[in-house]
């Protein structure tokens, strides 16, 4: 069986997924009900974020969600680290898709999820 990419975000009562700016600081005025996450987060092994995504999670301090989860971040600029990821998405996923593993989460952003 061939892993999943799932699209597993927030959305306004409006339909945007982040404001104007980028941001998505709203997600810290919600209630602080759990709303399922604990049991999706044990259903993925790693999570894929655009690059503007990640950006805007480090300055709220959380773009780790624990060791066993592997972070991979779509960039068109420089590969800051061994998680930045430079092939095409397309590519990525055929490669993702036919390794071992469970599901990934595609975090964000717009672009990436288009």
């Amino acid at each position: 069986m061939s892993r999943k990419f799932i699209v597993y975000i927030a959305v306004t009562a409006d339909g945007f997924i982040a404001r104007s700016d980028g941001s998505f600081d709203f997600l810290d005025k919600r209630p602080a009900e759990n709303h399922g996450m604990k049991a999706f987060l044990r259903s993925v092994d790693a999570i894929v974020w655009g690059r503007k995504t990640w950006d805007q999670a480090a300055m709220m301090g959380i773009p780790k969600f624990g060791p066993k989860i592997r972070n991979h971040v779509f960039s068109r600029g420089a590969q800051v680290s061994p998680e930045f990821v430079s092939e095409s998405p397309a590519d990525f996923a055929r490669r993702e898709r036919g390794e071992p593993g469970k599901n990934l989460w595609i975090m964000g952003g717009g672009e990436l999820i288009g």
